[in-house]
């Protein structure tokens, strides 16, 4: 009887063992770790602890079924905190729904029209400048000024929207492990991976999109690197005029992150800028 009730308890042991292989083996599979999740997202890393995500200049295109899913993919996986500088002069119904979206408080939103930093370009004929021969031919056309518009934006708040960011970590007693750039308009079918182990002076890329420079479209790393990243528009007089290199977003991006030593690790991922940026938007262009 003795054995009879030893064998008994063996038995329930193996039973619980094999319940909680069979939990672990599902909670596995839920949180990723199965062979297509590593095939879409090209590896796993443990989660950062605290993740800011920034959006600059402007995020027309966000209100796209895919794009917005993309966002709110993002959100759950990383939980980050959303930072957000936008070249307008009002709230309008646009940002509001967008700061639902992403949980943008006033606090965390900076509205900015931007000021005429880069007056230094008002002469394209001037020798010093390096700007391609197209733009000089059609200087004044419609086309050329708003492209030269954006970059404008895109380089000035992105400085003001680290500005927020370090505002909030100083009243909140807290770092973020990880500030991710990213374009509101970015349309992908897979989630981006973020390194879990974000060492210091490091910029991570994707491995696409450089047009003869570095990716602008979005690009993490620890809150001292992106600081330094994101003060480019404090270096374009200085890349432009004394150093001659061309006015152009991407070789702009790579030249600054050269010049302060900054090092660059390339990701794979899969992604497009929505069309919906180029079509007109009442409302997302509302100023």
């Amino acid at each position: 009887m003795v054995i009879y009730k030893k064998n008994w308890k063996s038995f329930l042991y193996i039973v619980l063992l094999l319940l909680v292989g069979i939990f672990i083996v599902n909670k596995l599979h839920i949180d990723g770790f199965n062979s297509t999740e590593l095939k879409l997202t090209s590896e796993w890393s443990p989660l950062p602890h605290k993740v800011a995500i920034i959006f600059s200049g402007r995020i027309k295109g966000y209100h796209v079924p895919s794009v917005e899913n993309n966002l709110r993919n993002i959100l759950e996986r990383y939980k980050p905190i959303a930072f957000c500088s936008l070249n307008k002069k009002n709230k309008t119904e646009y940002v509001k729904k967008f700061c639902e979206l992403m949980d943008i408080t006033d606090d965390r939103l900076n509205l900015e029209v931007v000021p005429n930093i880069l007056g230094f370009l008002d002469n394209p004929n001037n020798p010093n400048i390096n700007i391609s021969g197209d733009y000089k031919r059609n200087w004044g056309d419609i086309e050329v000024n708003k492209r030269f518009e954006n970059m404008s934006s895109f380089f000035y708040h992105n400085k003001k929207v680290m500005t927020l960011v370090q505002k909030y970590q100083s009243i909140h007693s807290i770092e973020f492990d990880v500030v991710l750039f990213y374009r509101a308009d970015i349309d992908s079918p897979e989630l981006i991976v973020i390194n879990n182990e974000i060492k210091n002076n490091i910029i991570y890329i994707p491995d696409c999109g450089d047009h003869g420079g570095l990716c602008n479209l979005l690009f993490y790393g620890n809150f001292s690197t992106m600081k330094t990243v994101c003060n480019l528009i404090d270096n374009i007089e200085y890349m432009t005029l004394k150093k001659g290199v061309q006015f152009h977003a991407e070789t702009l991006l790579k030249v600054h992150i050269e010049q302060y030593g900054i090092l660059v690790k390339r990701f794979p991922y899969n992604f497009s800028l929505n069309g919906a940026r180029h079509e007109p938007n009442l409302e997302a262009d509302a100023i």
